[in-house]
């Protein structure tokens, strides 16, 4: 199931923390870390309501860090398969977490694919879909798990539908059709049931789950929702403690 909120605590009152404006070139050229001294591992799901909600936090801990540490995006398997009853109940538990998202993120949903009297919450065929651009553009794999997550909470794509991601890869210059050609296939399949896997393997147990791992130490920074803020903070003391 999804955490409504993380061990390091809930959304601080300034949620939008910027990272100092300076020339990307001159960062990288001062950069002390010309090495990455680890990695983000970040275990989340396309189709998680709480994953949109801390996406663009996460987008700026990956664009803060990026000289420091490498960002890993693990698929964690929600729903994989789908098959629950679509039903008032769950049409209005999933209307409770979205509107708990929106008070805390301020990320936009709508409502309108809770009116529909059939929908299958298959989570595999997005993340499939993820993990196929993992190959084809590695570089625009976590802003093509962004664009998905849009498609289906503010657009309500049916995101196991190989059509939506027609827009979805025009946005991202994805190729479509060799999206299309791998969408289907086995090799795929089993691909990404490796992330679930993986996700299993690291006893994640809810999504979003940030986790930073320096050499063999692995160090939960996030379980559920969180800020940039609180990452940022827990981050900056495990660096801190690695190059003393």
């Amino acid at each position: 199931m999804e955490k409504h909120k993380a061990d390091t605590g809930l959304v601080c009152d300034d949620m939008s923390c910027a990272t100092h404006n300076i020339n990307e070139k001159l960062a990288e050229a001062f950069s002390l870390d010309k090495d990455p001294l680890g990695k983000i591992m970040y275990f989340g799901d396309p189709m998680c309501s709480w994953c949109w909600g801390i996406a663009n936090h996460l987008e700026k801990i990956k664009e803060h860090y990026k000289y420091k540490l490498n960002f890993e995006l693990v698929l964690g398997g929600l729903r994989p398969g789908g098959g629950e009853k679509w039903d008032n109940n769950m049409k209005e538990m999933l209307r409770g977490h979205w509107k708990h998202v929106n008070e805390y993120s301020g990320q936009e949903f709508n409502y309108e694919l809770l009116n529909r009297d059939f929908f299958n919450y298959d989570t595999e065929p997005p993340s499939r879909a993820v993990r196929i651009v993992r190959d084809l553009a590695a570089e625009k794999e976590f802003q093509f798990f962004k664009e998905v997550q849009r498609a289906f909470y503010v657009s309500n794509s049916d995101l196991n539908d190989i059509e939506s991601y027609k827009s979805i890869c025009k946005k991202t210059d994805i190729p479509y059709d060799d999206l299309k050609n791998a969408f289907e296939s086995d090799l795929y399949k089993e691909l990404v049931k490796k992330d679930f896997q993986k996700s299993s393997e690291y006893s994640i147990r809810g999504f979003p789950s940030v986790v930073i791992q320096i050499g063999d130490d692995n160090q939960l920074i996030a379980r559920g929702y969180t800020s940039f803020d609180n990452m940022k903070v827990l981050i900056d003391r495990i660096l801190s403690a690695v190059k003393k």
